[in-house]
């Protein structure tokens, strides 16, 4: 009779989380709905129940502490919470501090602060630093170029603010990170870590293995015969073209 019981508190356990993904999923529909559609409802559901889990290892129980921490994976990325960009935030996902409530709070107050500061509440300075993103032509750098230099000159022509807010070690050691991915992926250039560390100064520096963008990891793995490089550098192209069609959903 026991083992019984305990099944079906299981079964009803997984089908309170069951219908809480779909709830925070349909929240996220509404709040990026061009980038929701974009993705479908199950994997929106798949990142939801994800989002919700790492919420709650941070010792965010409350639907609107979850639903907040969801809502900055979908603005920062789905590693924001270890991205050397958003360093600032992280203090307020330790859940050795015990009111949960008010690092929610404050977590909420340090993301708007940001979004106001770089982005604009109306979005118009995150729209300019994409255009200004995309004034690089990609396809023409030196294989040889120092990723470092240049990945420092590129932040500061596009958001300025976002250099002032978030600081040069910060995105130093995002390069440091592009870097590394880099060879990982087996790639040797200057020219690949500098294509990754502006991927991941725009969509988070967890962005090969982000859910939110599949088309990232599909582009690294296909492409039978070429090198890692090449396939990299295939990515700012198709990185743009996401970002334009998600400002004129957002302007829509």
């Amino acid at each position: 009779m026991l083992k019984i019981r305990t099944a079906q508190m299981r079964a009803m356990e997984r089908a309170v989380a069951a219908e809480f993904a779909e709830q925070i999923a349909t929240h996220l529909f509404e709040f990026a709905p061009q980038h929701c559609r974009a993705l479908g409802r199950a994997r929106v559901v798949s990142i939801a129940r994800d989002g919700i889990a790492r919420a709650r290892a941070c010792g965010f129980e409350r639907r609107g502490e979850v639903q907040l921490f969801v809502d900055l994976v979908f603005l920062f990325g789905s590693a924001f919470d270890s991205d050397p960009q958003y360093h600032w935030l992280h203090r307020f996902l330790d859940d050795s501090q015990s009111d949960a409530a008010a690092r929610a709070d404050a977590l909420h107050a340090a993301a708007m602060d940001y979004i106001e500061k770089v982005a604009g509440l109306d979005r118009a300075a995150y729209r300019e630093a994409m255009a200004r993103a995309q004034q690089l032509d990609f396809d023409r750098l030196a294989p040889d170029m120092d990723a470092q230099a240049m990945g420092m000159r590129y932040f500061r022509h596009v958001s300025p603010a976002k250099l002032g807010y978030v600081g040069e070690p910060a995105l130093s050691a995002l390069i440091a990170h592009a870097a590394a991915s880099a060879q990982k992926l087996g790639a040797s250039s200057g020219a690949s870590t500098f294509r990754l560390a502006a991927l991941m100064f725009v969509l988070g520096h967890g962005v090969l293995e982000d859910a939110q963008y599949p088309w990232v990891a599909d582009l690294l793995a296909d492409g039978e015969g070429m090198s890692a490089d090449e396939r990299i550098a295939r990515i700012p192209s198709r990185a743009f073209a996401y970002l334009r069609a998600a400002m004129r959903g957002a302007e829509g």
